[in-house]
């Protein structure tokens, strides 16, 4: 992959960038520095070039073949650094906007942001180009769900489903979707169930069936899952909702 762009020096307002004009060598080269290290995270996946052309900056950039980018935006994203993920995802999507990799993966950093009217166009067009796409499919379940767009949420997730019936994170989301809408709970801890038993240490799934429990009455069965959720993460953000259940039931 190759790409070039260009920046206006008058636009840049970066760490490290001399103030007045960019006339002397060493002026000159602390520009480039400075735009070297704000776009560090692009020269581990091939070679960046910084040159000052008059008023302008020129960035080009040759991947390199050895190494799958999108493979280092997930290891950003699962390490925390979500806004470097994010960035190279974005520099993909415009290099690449058809790719249905990205596109699934785009959305759904987005969707956890709450840019949620633009993680659901990235994931539907992931989703018009691959439509067996059942993580894709999911995750636009969720932004569905958190659009409150629930009804829609349901008929996606079942899909998902009928798609991958060994998705975890397909039948926790749908159970908890038909339990918000007010659908029928029965059908809605079949899912949780199969989601605990396809993902053990699923928190969410745990939580989301201790409300199932209590919601049917079933105390035991409720204290049980949040007792499970805390004995396997007790220092989740989750563990607190787990805890207050537990003094209510």
């Amino acid at each position: 992959m190759k790409s070039e762009f260009f920046l206006r020096l008058a636009d840049l307002a970066l760490p490290g960038l001399p103030a007045g004009p960019i006339t002397s060598v060493e002026s000159q080269r602390k520009v480039i520095r400075a735009i070297e290290d704000e776009y560090q995270l692009f020269r581990r996946i091939g070679e960046l070039v910084v040159t000052l052309e008059g008023e302008l900056v020129r960035v080009a950039f040759t991947s390199d073949d050895r190494i799958n980018p999108i493979d280092v935006a997930i290891s950003e994203l699962q390490a925390g650094r979500v806004s470097e993920g994010i960035e190279l995802l974005q520099f993909l999507y415009a290099n690449s906007p058809d790719d249905p990799n990205v596109l699934y993966l785009l959305g759904s950093s987005l969707s956890d942001l709450g840019n949620l009217a633009q993680a659901e166009s990235h994931l539907r067009r992931a989703l018009e180009i691959r439509p067996n796409f059942p993580e894709a499919l999911v995750n636009l379940g969720v932004a569905l769900m958190r659009m409150n767009k629930t009804d829609e949420a349901v008929e996606i997730l079942k899909k998902a489903v009928k798609l991958d019936s060994k998705n975890a994170f397909a039948h926790r989301n749908l159970g908890a979707c038909i339990f918000k809408l007010g659908g029928d709970i029965a059908t809605a801890q079949a899912h949780l169930e199969q989601a605990v038993q396809l993902a053990p240490e699923d928190i969410q799934s745990w939580l989301g069936l201790a409300g199932v429990y209590k919601a049917q009455g079933r105390t035991a069965a409720a204290k049980k899952a949040c007792t499970t959720v805390l004995q396997i993460a007790p220092q989740s953000p989750l563990a607190p909702h787990a805890r207050t259940m537990l003094q209510h039931l």
